[in-house]
């Protein structure tokens, strides 16, 4: 399967993606009140689908990083070849897109030698486009 990475900061290339599915997708975090204490709460939302997935506690990162994820296994499921994913995330394009080939190289370690943060979730999305 080919997927394209695109973010509102990088605009993709329309010329390259003709034809290719395209899904807008975003992920989020935020603080909800439980009686006093307060609780986070996240959830990513795929426009293709018009579906929303709760995935419980994590960060934004952790919620973006799930929308693709999510993303992917649909791709797969409906067997499609060519994807490309919409998002406004900086931190999911340049994750996937600039910085994986050398977190790969160095064991999923950042250049100080510590492991990379959602490194687990980042490592196997790529893994499923390759293998199907």
């Amino acid at each position: 399967m080919e997927a394209y990475l695109s973010s509102l900061h990088k605009v993709y290339e329309e010329d390259k993606c003709k034809g290719m599915p395209k899904v807008y997708m975003d992920g989020c975090s935020y603080h909800v009140d439980n009686n006093g204490e307060k609780e986070l709460v996240a959830g990513v939302g795929n426009a293709w689908v018009n579906e929303r997935y709760k995935i419980g506690v994590c960060s934004s990162q952790v919620a973006e990083l799930n929308a693709v994820h999510q993303n992917i296994l649909t791709v797969v499921q409906h067997q499609l070849h060519k994807l490309v994913i919409i998002n406004d995330s900086v931190y999911v394009r340049n994750g996937f897109v600039e910085d994986l080939i050398n977190w790969r190289t160095r064991g999923m370690l950042c250049a100080n030698s510590k492991p990379i943060k959602y490194g687990k979730l980042i490592h196997i999305i790529p893994d499923m486009v390759t293998s199907n």
